[in-house]
């Protein structure tokens, strides 16, 4: 292997000159070519070749660019991350120990195989089966080593039996980011841990896993990744290698360790106690060059057992400047030789195998033991996703006609499925409805004779005629209606009881008075009321409830649920597919872009070329002014739609800087002049203290000033003001008298800090009643302070300069995109149906947007737009599965017009969902299957919970967050808030670790979701949420819409995440992540708009630095204080209401990004005329039942305010 970077560029670049003529030939390689190939490296060791500030490459760089197309390209750019190989002796050292462990044959797997350094040293007796996410790096593979079985694809994309493998070998790829792998990597693990997890769970009990690994695997602080291994396998031996150990293949140096694992037998329990490897010890390490000491964490294994270090370690210095652990071979410097090396390990490794065997923990895992699979799966040869075909789907039924009787697919094999006698018949039925379906509309997808079409269509139509003869339709069904037991009305009756006497006195002091009567007896009622009545479709418990294959079955007819009346669906009687005729030509520039777009989603100027049928050079002048250069990127071009929106102001600055040095960047910087929203002066700018633009020390300045006092502190931390000075300066005629009064903490400064936290003041005299005319003194000293304050503010002419310029920075510089979705052909929608001219619009917004609300009216057709919208994601690749989030009541309904509207789409329907064991099944045909779309109950969603983890991380990112906080606080009054919130903070982690000791097997990391749908989102309004501003407050969350934030959540870092793991830098990365889709998205409170912003744009309210719903209620809203009446009628208290919004543009400028609105006037469907010609107004006046309770409860103090009850009389 060349050892220069540039001989290592230029030979790689032959090996890909090679392997495209190999390719083109359609032929094997020769031994001579095969050495050439074997030069191949990767680009982990050379980068540099990727960097257009290296002027010396630009030649090699520029050959890469001709050989490779631009996914490939990008694909091996972002490889540099992971494409490090190992030392060829090193592999036949392992393979040596492999033997001496025991291994005499059988399949072994090299997850990450590169280019197969493994492979080439394993012994005759292995079936290797290598694993490869780099295109070239696999067919590089497999043209060395024919015999073995390279497969393309990632990791986590490998779905095969577990228990294959005898064994596992390889060099993990290192990396502190996970890949989504729900079935192996729901916990996600950094991609080193999950290659380990995943390999353990595809060895049989008894075979080895021996790979090197990032040393982060045994010395990471959390033990979690070191439990989940531990709770597979027991720890052979862990041999620590120097640092330079790779340095002459992989250009590399960084620790690693090389770890041997045996897959312990399920059925063997795991130790009583957790190995001593499980855990890490603080020790301190020196610098020898430097003499400086840090202390770092490193496994317990290393630290009692220095011996299986192969060097000292020390510490060093890492690529940033700060302190690593480094591991200095035995020779003296960092590393050692190959060869001295390989001889260290050889013996150290012997040693570990020895005391092994002696144990009886050898590799004792055989050929027969190993899972049993067709003879195909393992073929040898370079496999790609296209030769992989698609994989039956879990729980899928079939009649076996050697059994007589229902199978179904377990996985890796058909089992018997326990099929009531009484329904065997039938199921049988539905199934050959699903088989005759699925290939009626494959012959259509496919284009096949109509005389092949016709006669699948009349099979179809007689079997559906058979069957509803003989049991009626489809999606028949009968109401049940459940009945109360008596255990039942006790449970619920004591439940009542407990939360009436918590809420009566604390959680921690209930109160143990005797119950109203009145209060019993409605208890009792409601403890007696039936729960709703639910539909049972009975004739699907013979399995058919769970196949993934009902939706298609359900959708082959039109079903009335209110008279339960069925006819045909067109299925029956015509073609719904036409198989995709791609335009050749295009008349104008527009229709050229538009078919591009259409189908690739991105600007390819060739593409453009040909349909224009013009050079590319001509086809680039006539897109002009339809796309502009990426600012990331100037070989990359970007629709105007989406140039010219989001913040063009932020775009703005950077296409200026950019056209210094590139002049292609003149006219985009031009068109953004003229969408730049104008500037709003001071006089457009509502303001009042505590808006989140202003600076705190210009807060502090104006108390300083207007009170006459020095010293004053402010700070605005998490949403919350603290203005402060010490309390001998709060006393004299300004600050009692001129700005506020004499009473107990309505000092100036006091009241200024209410105002900035639209806080109420509140004046008790010494009896503890409310003091009216000390409160309405205070409050009016308030208003002429807020009064002053905005008269301050825009009195200097440079502060309001600098406050107008931070206002429109952060609230004034987005422009809304207006997307058509005119030219989108939607392939795959059933002929029989055409989207409306707005539901294009909004699958245009969700293919663009990174999410998305749906604000459309009531028959709008919102159901249709989320799925037009989820298969074009799916279409486009930009999302895996989508879910759709539907009312219980409705789940079939959509599933069978989400199939109708594309009959060929994989839909699985997940109305079977709504017990555990139908979850449990569910979650595991989303995660081991392929799904165009998943219609999902809202109850099975919010029952399927995220894992204990991952709400711990959510904690405690929470609590990274506040100590940040707390160490920028300067004010005493702010740290003691945020320390309460820490302790706070740290009892919820306490309580949700104790909470959580079972694991229920249903989570959400281990489905294959990565895009969600929700339907009627207004039903998720209820987020927790507090500030001084009751009216947008809401204390008592749903857990259904904190359930859901968590998720959305989960499914932004696994955004993050991915795009980590393809090199993409952090402001490129897309968090694509859901549609929300309801009429009514302000149904109670105005702080509900804040919770549609921060379940789908949080990070437009970071950018605007209103993420605490304090902040945003500053920003946007006028308050009014007004002192009420308690619930119980016996105190005052005063409330802080919304009076209006304000700064209404800079709010809707926020909104309009992901919002898209369709009003009634726009639906295409006439309503019935009003039979006055106008609304009418129906007045109807209340029963004694109705007024009297209220007014009674009212008195009681256990309903609502005095003030209140007024309305039920009215």
């Amino acid at each position: 292997m060349p050892s220069g970077s540039k001989a290592r560029i230029r030979a790689n670049i032959a090996a890909v000159q090679l392997l495209r003529a190999l390719q083109d030939a359609q032929r094997p390689a020769t031994p001579a070519e095969q050495r050439v190939l074997a030069t191949w490296s990767g680009w982990g060791a050379v980068p540099q070749v990727f960097d257009p500030r290296a002027s010396d490459l630009t030649a090699e760089r520029d050959t890469l660019a001709e050989l490779l197309d631009r996914d490939q390209y990008r694909q091996a750019e972002a490889s540099i991350l992971n494409a490090h190989y190992t030392d060829p002796a090193i592999a036949a050292v392992v393979w040596e120990a492999l033997g001496r462990a025991g291994f005499s044959g059988g399949k072994v797997l090299e997850p990450g195989c590169g280019a197969g350094t493994f492979i080439a040293h394993a012994p005759d007796e292995a079936v290797m089966v290598g694993v490869e996410s780099d295109a070239t790096t696999a067919a590089i593979a497999a043209l060395l080593y024919p015999s073995a079985q390279i497969r393309h694809e990632g990791f986590e994309s490998t779905h095969v039996p577990e228990n294959s493998f005898a064994a596992a070998v390889g060099n993990v790829p290192f990396g502190r980011y996970a890949v989504t792998d729900p079935a192996h990597n729901p916990a996600r693990h950094s991609i080193h841990n999950h290659f380990i997890v995943k390999s353990l769970a595809l060895i049989a009990p008894g075979g080895y896993v021996a790979v090197l690994t990032s040393r982060y695997t045994l010395d990471a602080a959390k033990s979690v990744a070191r439990r989940d291994i531990s709770a597979k396998a027991d720890l052979i031996g862990a041999i620590r290698l120097p640092s330079k150990a790779f340095t002459r293949v992989a250009g590399t140096e960084v620790v690693t360790d090389l770890l041997i694992l045996r897959r312990r037998d399920p059925r063997t329990p795991s130790p009583d106690e957790l190995p001593a490897w499980i855990n890490t010890e603080a020790i301190e390490l020196t610098d020898p060059d430097t003499g400086a000491g840090e202390t770092l964490h490193i496994n317990s294994h290393f630290v009692a057992n220095p011996h299986n270090v192969l060097g000292q370690m020390h510490l060093g210095r890492g690529l940033n400047g700060s302190h690593q652990l480094v591991v200095r071979g035995t020779s003296g410097t960092s590393g050692t030789s190959g060869t001295e090396l390989a001889e260290q390990l050889h013996d150290r490794l012997h040693l570990l195998i020895d005391s092994a065997m002696k144990h009886g923990l050898g590799l004792t895992a055989t050929p027969a033991e190993l899972t049993e699979v067709s003879a195909d799966v393992f073929d040898p040869g370079l496999i790609t996703a296209a030769d992989r075909g698609e994989d039956t789907p879990l729980y899928t039924l079939r009649y076996s006609e050697a059994n007589r009787g229902i199978e179904y697919w377990a996985g890796h094999q058909w089992e018997p499925h326990k099929t009531p006698k009484t329904l065997l018949a039938e199921t049988r039925e539905l199934i050959g409805l699903r088989d005759v379906a699925v290939s009626l509309i494959a012959s259509q997808r496919d284009g096949q004779p109509a005389a092949e079409r016709d006669q699948l269509r009349g099979h179809l139509n007689t079997l559906y005629d058979n069957y509803v003869r003989q049991h009626g339709p489809l999606n028949r069904f009968t109401w049940v209606y459940p009945t109360v037991t008596q255990e039942r009305h006790d449970q619920r009756l004591a439940a009542a009881e407990t939360a009436w006497r918590t809420a009566e006195g604390t959680p921690e002091r209930p109160y143990t008075g005797p119950v109203p009567d009145d209060v019993a007896a409605q208890w009792d009622t409601e403890a007696s009321e039936a729960p709703a009545p639910y539909k049972k479709r009975r004739h699907l418990d013979g399995g058919m409830r769970h196949d993934p294959g009902w939706a298609l079955v359900a959708s082959l007819e039109i079903f009335d649920e209110d008279t339960g009346s069925a006819q045909k669906s067109p299925i029956f009687s015509t073609d719904l597919l036409t198989p995709p005729l791609e335009r050749a030509t295009a008349d104008t520039p527009e229709e050229a872009l538009a078919v591009c777009l259409d189908r690739t989603q991105r600007v390819d100027v060739d593409l453009i070329a040909n349909l224009l049928e013009v050079e590319v050079d001509d086809a680039r002048d006539l897109i002009a002014g339809l796309v502009y250069p990426s600012l990331d990127d100037p070989d990359e071009l970007v629709p105007a739609v989406s140039a010219l929106s989001g913040n063009v102001r932020t775009k703005l600055a950077r296409a200026l800087d950019a056209a210094e040095t590139n002049p292609i960047y003149n006219d985009y910087a031009a068109a953004l002049q003229q969408v730049l929203p104008p500037q709003r002066e001071a006089q457009d700018i509502k303001m009042r203290p505590g808006a989140p633009w202003i600076p705190a020390q210009v807060v502090a300045a104006f108390a300083e000033k207007t009170f006459d006092a020095t010293g004053v502190v402010a700070e605005h931390i998490g949403g919350r003001w603290v203005v402060d000075v010490a309390s001998y300066k709060r006393h004299g005629r300004l600050m009692t008298d001129e700005w506020g009064t004499d009473r107990r903490g309505c000092d100036a400064v006091s009241l200024l800090e209410a105002a900035c936290n639209s806080k109420a003041v509140l004046v008790n005299n010494d009896d503890g009643v409310l003091d009216l005319q000390a409160t309405f003194a205070a409050q009016a000293k308030m208003a002429k302070i807020s009064e002053e304050f905005t008269r301050w503010l825009w009195s200097d002419e440079t502060r309001r300069d600098t406050l107008v310029a931070e206002y429109n920075r952060r609230f004034n510089s987005r422009r809304a995109p207006a997307y058509d979705g005119s030219h989108m052909r939607f392939p795959g929608m059933s002929d029989h149906f055409t989207p409306h001219f707005y539901q294009r619009n909004a699958a245009a917004r969700i293919i663009s947007e990174p999410a998305v609300l749906l604000d459309h009216v009531v028959g709008a057709g919102k159901t249709g737009s989320m799925v037009a919208g989820a298969l074009e994601l799916r279409r486009l690749g930009l999302v895996r599965q989508p879910w759709l989030v539907v009312p219980n009541a409705i789940t079939e309904q959509v599933g069978r017009e989400a199939q109708q509207w594309y009959p060929a789409a994989k839909i699985l329907l997940g109305s079977a969902a709504t017990t555990a064991d139908g979850r449990r099944r569910f979650i595991a045909q989303t995660a081991s299957s392929d799904w165009d779309l998943v219609v999902i109950p809202q109850s099975a969603f919010t029952a399927i919970n995220v894992s204990t983890d991952m709400r711990v991380d959510y904690i405690e990112n929470q609590l990274d967050t506040l100590r940040e906080q707390l160490q920028s606080a300067e004010a005493d009054r702010s740290k003691k808030r945020i320390e309460l919130a820490i302790k706070s903070a740290k009892a919820r982690l306490e309580k949700l670790v104790a909470a959580n000791t079972k694991d229920t097997g249903l989570r959400f990391e281990e489905s294959g979701c990565d895009y969600l749908m929700i339907d009627e989102a207004d039903t998720y309004k209820n987020l927790g949420r507090t500030c001084n501003i009751e009216e947008l407050s809401c204390p008592n969350a749903s857990q259904r819409a904190e359930d859901l934030a968590l998720k959305l959540t989960v499914l932004r870092q696994r955004r993050r995440d991915e795009a980590l793991a393809k090199g993409i830098p952090a402001h490129r990365v897309v968090e694509r992540v859901a549609t929300f889709a309801t009429g009514t998205p302000i149904s109670n409170s105005l702080g509900e708009l804040w919770v549609m912003q921060t379940y789908l744009r949080p990070d437009l309210l970071e950018h605007a630095g209103v993420a605490d719903l304090g902040d945003w209620g500053a920003a946007f809203t006028a308050t009014t204080t007004t002192i009420e009446v308690n619930t119980t009628g016996t105190k005052l208290r005063p409330v802080t209401r919304v009076g209006k919004f304000t700064n209404l543009p800079a709010l809707l400028a926020l909104s309009s990004v992901y919002t898209d609105v369709v009003t009634r006037d726009q639906v295409p469907v006439e309503l019935p005329p009003l039979r006055t010609g106008q609304r009418q107004i129906i007045s109807l006046h209340p029963d004694i039942e109705v007024v009297e309770p209220p007014r009674v409860r009212c008195t009681r103090g256990y309903g609502c305010a005095a003030s209140d009850w007024a309305v039920f009389v009215a």
